[in-house]
């Protein structure tokens, strides 16, 4: 499975347009192939808006890829790069940029990587956080899938997810299992 989950704070007065660009996603990507579920909301406390996507599989992400480009969202990157296996997909509409990450799973955690070119030299984390369970949620007058326990997971990928962090930064996050230098040549995509 190939799953996508992002949470923004927007800037106060632009809350509509994170959440607007983001169903703009949802509508390039319905009725493509393999795509078992996609969209936003917007959290009616503490003004944050998220949004989840979940593929069948990488390949199936990857066949969806040309009818985002149809609806004017730009590639970015594809990381690693080079000729090893992408693993993580950066896309941009606009002002915005959309990060895509392959999950897989590793005993009872899913893993996934992540790249970054700032905080010193080229590196990669190896991020791990609870593999779980899958339920329905009404919202928005809609059925949505969620992992059984949203607090676990928030809490390994930010910690104290609850009390807002303005410095944090992934290259820290609680979720690390592994790092190390990463050879950043090739990771501009090309289409």
């Amino acid at each position: 499975m190939f799953i996508h989950m992002s949470i923004h704070h927007p800037n106060p007065g632009y809350e509509q347009e994170v959440l607007d660009s983001m169903n703009r996603v949802r509508l390039a990507a319905l009725g493509t192939p393999g795509l078992i579920q996609i969209g936003p909301w917007r959290e009616e406390a503490g003004g944050r808006v998220i949004g989840i996507a979940m593929w069948e599989s990488r390949a199936h992400w990857e066949a969806a890829l040309p009818a985002l480009f149809a609806a004017g969202f730009e590639p970015m990157f594809v990381f690693p790069g080079g000729d090893r296996p992408p693993t993580s997909w950066a896309l941009r509409r606009g002002p915005l940029k959309f990060d895509f990450m392959l999950l897989e799973v590793a005993g009872d955690r899913f893993r996934y990587k992540n790249y970054a070119l700032h905080g010193g030299s080229p590196s990669y984390r190896v991020c791990e956080i609870p593999a779980q369970p899958l339920e329905d949620v009404s919202f928005l007058g809609r059925t949505w899938l969620k992992t059984r326990d949203h607090d676990a997971e928030l809490t390994a990928l930010y910690g104290n997810w609850r009390v807002p962090e303005p410095g944090w930064d992934y290259l820290s996050g609680p979720a690390i299992v592994e790092s190390g230098p990463w050879d950043p040549s090739g990771f501009r995509w090309s289409r």
